[in-house]
């Protein structure tokens, strides 16, 4: 379950991850919200043939963006699913990957030091996204 939303499949919920991320990359870059969600619906159309293969628009936008990587290429780790032990994320893990993002992406940050209690998975939401 992603954003209090039932997925009937995989694909169904990759795609909803995919349109979610490239309109926030929309706003972030200067669209207002109903421009970025009809210009989404507008690029995923466009990249049918290569939503999630190599070179596709997923690999494009995880470029862009940590937190898109981690809940798409990582969703195992990230998304809690019946298969796997993954809890639902916290405010605080996107704060994180927005940090990680000014850091590494944008480079508006030089030095970053993350202080934070014992078992908040700072080695999860920090070293493993960053070092895969």
């Amino acid at each position: 379950m992603i954003d209090n939303i039932n997925f009937s499949t995989e694909d169904e919920k990759n795609r909803y991850l995919l349109y979610k991320y490239t309109t926030k990359q929309l706003i972030s870059s200067g669209f207002n919200q109903s421009d970025a969600e009809m210009k989404a619906e507008e690029i995923v159309s466009s990249h049918a043939d290569n939503l999630f293969g190599i070179n596709s628009l997923a690999a494009q936008l995880g470029a862009y963006s940590i937190e898109f990587f981690c809940l798409y290429y990582l969703q195992d780790t990230f998304l809690p699913k019946e298969d796997n032990t993954a809890r639902i994320l916290a405010p605080v893990h996107y704060e994180i990957w927005e940090q990680l993002e000014n850091a590494f992406l944008k480079d508006t940050i030089d030095k970053l030091e993350l202080i934070m209690p014992r078992g908040s998975s700072k080695t999860t939401v920090c070293d493993f996204a960053i070092s895969v």
